[in-house]
C-alpha cells in the first residue's frame, strides 16, 4: 500500500496538531506553576503564550498547514 502525496499531507498535519497541543498543554501547566508562585509577570507571559498556541492550534484543525487545496 502506497501512501499519496495528500496522505503524508494529512499524517503531517496530525502530527503538528499533536505536537502544538502539547505546547499548549505545557504552557497551562506554566500558567499555574506561576500563579502558585504569586509571580505576576511570568503569569502574564505565559498567558501571552497560551494565546499564541491557542491560536496556532485553530489554525492547524480549522485550515491546515499543508492543505494547499483548500487554499486555493
Amino acid at each position: 500500500m502506497t501512501m499519496t502525496s495528500q496522505d503524508y499531507e494529512t499524517v503531517a498535519n496530525f502530527k503538528l496538531i499533536e505536537q502544538v497541543a502539547t505546547y499548549y498543554s505545557s504552557t497551562q501547566q506554566d500558567i499555574q506553576t506561576y500563579r502558585d508562585m504569586n509571580t505576576p509577570v511570568l503569569e502574564s507571559l505565559s498567558i501571552k503564550h497560551l494565546m499564541h498556541w491557542k491560536q496556532e492550534l485553530h489554525a492547524l484543525i480549522f485550515n491546515g498547514l499543508n492543505c494547499r487545496e483548500r487554499l486555493l
